[in-house]
Parts: structure tokens; sequence; C-alpha cells
């Protein structure tokens, strides 16, 4: 559903409370979190973002979410439905109604999830910023939207408990921030000189408590792309910390790790293993089947014979590009023409799961996932991302992806990624090193 559709259905849906927040009866500790995400105004896409929101809160077990685009509305009542309030609204000051009803909230006991932007909302409502920890200086700016390492400091926090140092997806790190004495750091981040950064490290998340409540403030998040498996994760279990003091949702194996490239963090294949060539004259090897169809042994070695001539070839570790995880194939097996070469790479995942698996290929393509072909385009072209789309499905794992590549002619290159059915990037992790042995 397209995010403003999706958005204003939410709106409209809000929900319209009971007795004074103060006289709220907590709900049971196995009940959802109840959540308002405060959202809307600012230089910010909110609507992407608030859709991605609602996604990552998307769990009815564990969460159940309204969205409100109009901050001014926030009264004691209509805030007494619920235990979090998750904001990355960025805009004016509500007015006193407003900005008393949220204090308040916090104050007796309400959670409060601060995000991005939302950090440097209400100017000139000095009890937001006492409220959050933090306020804008002349100084406060943030460098190159980039990725970037994330360095988790305080392991054994609720949120960020067995949670690893992690690579953010292109996003803006702020610095310049000044924190109150109370923020207690969570995970912060070097801001390099060299991406337009403070050359210092700087706060990502912290805590405080106000009143009987509990803040959590991530400066990450500046648009959808920011959305990946680390940051959804540390949304989720502050939501539960802020609004019940209890984190349930699981780090999971598969993980983002602090110098991924940004084309993984994207869904991009980036690592592959390569062999060949095999002689294709007028695209013959489309259908002929070669030795590493019959199962990929890294530490083969394969007879190749061309005309009177025979060649011994192996596997070889390559790199695809930073950009888009591309190999160049003229690069790793120098300008032939009229052949076939097969590129392997295993994709590993912590759930079993229905994917699309898009292929970009110069020139035709042949497909095997776990041993069974999946897909076949005897097609003469140069490579561009996505452009066979095939519906797969990953098991939990280590799965085996096998692609064969004809040349006919010309330039030659293969590029590969995986979403989910939402076009979603999905996080894997891939077996890599510069030796067959190393996957064996």
């Amino acid at each position: 559903m397209y995010a403003r559709t999706l958005v204003a259905a939410l709106v409209a849906a809000a929900a319209v409370a009971a007795p004074s927040a103060s006289d709220q009866a907590p709900a049971s500790a196995d009940a959802p979190v109840r959540v308002l995400i405060l959202t809307g105004d600012g230089t910010h896409n909110w609507r992407d973002t608030a859709w991605m929101l609602r996604q990552t809160l998307g769990d009815p077990g564990c969460f159940t979410c309204t969205i409100d685009m109009q901050p001014e509305r926030l009264s004691a009542e209509a805030l007494s439905g619920y235990d979090c309030i998750v904001t990355d609204y960025c805009g004016p000051r509500p007015g006193a109604t407003a900005e008393a009803a949220l204090t308040s909230f916090v104050e007796r006991g309400g959670g409060l999830v601060v995000l991005h932007a939302a950090v440097a909302a209400f100017p000139g409502w000095n009890a937001y910023a006492q409220l959050v920890g933090a306020g804008a200086t002349q100084v406060t700016g943030a460098g190159l939207i980039r990725a970037f390492p994330v360095r988790v400091v305080d392991g054994a926090h609720p949120v960020t408990q067995d949670v690893r140092d992690f690579q953010q997806s292109a996003d803006e790190l702020w610095d310049g921030l000044k924190l109150a004495p109370e923020a207690h750091i969570l995970a912060q981040a070097y801001s390099a000189p060299a991406d337009a950064g403070s050359g210092r490290d700087e706060p990502v998340c912290w805590t405080l408590e106000r009143g009987r409540g509990r803040v959590f403030v991530l400066t990450l998040g500046h648009d959808a792309r920011a959305y990946g498996i680390a940051y959804k994760l540390l949304i989720r279990r502050a939501v539960e910390w802020s609004g019940r003091g209890r984190v349930t949702t699981p780090v999971p194996r598969v993980w983002p790790l602090a110098g991924m490239p940004e084309a993984q963090l994207q869904g991009f294949v980036t690592s592959w293993y390569v062999t060949g060539p095999w002689p294709s004259p007028n695209k013959a090897g489309f259908d002929q089947a070669f030795p590493p169809e019959d199962g990929v042994d890294l530490a083969a070695t394969y007879s190749v014979k061309t005309g009177d001539q025979t060649t011994d070839v192996g596997w070889k570790w390559v790199e695809g590009s930073p950009a888009d995880g591309q190999i160049d194939l003229d690069a790793a097996f120098g300008h032939l023409e009229n052949i076939a070469i097969y590129a392997y790479t295993e994709v590993t995942v912590d759930e079993a799961q229905d994917i699309l698996l898009k292929v970009g290929s110069d020139d035709g393509v042949v497909v095997f996932l776990n041993g069974q072909k999946i897909h076949a385009n005897n097609a003469s072209r140069g490579v561009v991302v996505d452009q066979d789309v095939i519906e797969a499905r990953l098991e939990a794992g280590t799965n085996r992806l096998l692609f064969k590549v004809l040349q006919g002619g010309g330039l030659w290159g293969l590029v590969a990624r995986i979403t989910d059915r939402q076009n979603n990037p999905i996080m894997f992790n891939l077996r890599t090193g510069k030796k067959p042995e190393d996957l064996r």
C-alpha cells in the first residue's frame, strides 16, 4: 500500500482514550506495547519514515500502533491509552496543552523514543530539550550521508544487550549536540573529517530517566535507507524498554557487521567464486551442463578442452563493485568471446523466507538455487541492475547460489541482489575468503 494512503488510514483510526494518564491502569505485562507514532512536518521525508516505522513495529503480538501527524491534539486524555510515544516529528511547538500533556505523560511513567530530526523539534520549547537530554548548538551539524560503523559502548543495558558493533546504512551522523550530564550513552560513531564530520566520536543513542518515565534517543534515521536490520532492532527494543521496562526482542544471528560494504546493506551480493571458461560457440553452453552443475566443489580443478588444447581451471575469489556488487568478468577472465563461466556464492539467513532474486547479466544467464534450476534467460544484452526478477525461497541457514553466465562478444558482467517480496533489501551473511578452502 502506498505510504500516504496508509498514513491517512492510520490517522483516521487514531485512538480516542479514556481517563487521565495519571490514573491509567498499566496494561498486562504480556499485552502488546501500545504505541503512538508522532510524525510529520519538517524537512525530512516523514511519509516514508512513518511507513518504515509502522513496518518496524508491525508485530501485533508485541506492538499496537497509531500514527498522528498533529501534535497540537495531544492531551492527557488522548495519551492515556498508550505506553510509549515514538516521534520523528520535526516541527513547531504544539501549544501549552499538548506540551503539558507530553511532559506529564513521560514524568508519570510513559515511554518516549525520539528519532533523528525529532531531537531538534519544537524550537523554543526548552523543557523538551531537557526531556530528551540534548540541545542543538551553533556548531551542531551532520556530515555527508554515507554508511558508517557504530560502536556499542554499553552492552549491558537492556536495549543494547548482546548487540554487536554494526554498519549503519546510508544515513546522517549528527555532531556537536550538547548532551545533558545525566544522558547515558549506549552507542557512538566516529564522525570522520573526510566525510565533512567533526573528527570526534559522536553519540548515536542514549537513555535518560525523567520522573517515572524512560526516554531513549536515537539520532539516526534520516530517511528510509537508514532502516536496516540494526536500526530497526534498536527501535523495537527501545519501545519495549521505554514502554514496559523489559526487552524480549532477540538479536538476530545475521548482522550488518562493522565495515560491511554499502552494496551488501542494500541487498547486493558482493563476494563471489568464479570458474571457467568453457567454450560456448553460438550460445551452445546455455543448454550444456558443465561440471559445476553436478555440484560445486571449490577445491576442484576442471579440465576444459578447447579445440586441441586442454586447460585446467579452478575456482577463484572475486570481489564485486562497492556500489552494487557487480563483477567485471572481463577483468576476472580477460576479454573472451563465445564462452561460459560459473559464479558461485553462499547466502546465510536466520529464517526461511520468500524472496525476489534480481539478476543482471551480459549476456545470457542460468541460475541454480540449492541445486535446482530456478531461472534461465538466453539473452544478448548489456548488464543492468535488476534486469531479471525471480521469485524464490531461501531456507534457514546456508543457501547455495550458482550462476552460469554466457559471453558472446563485447562487455561482460554479472550483478545480483536479494530483496523481500515488497522490494526491501534483506540482511544476509556471505561466506567469503580468497582461497577456495575457506568455504570448505
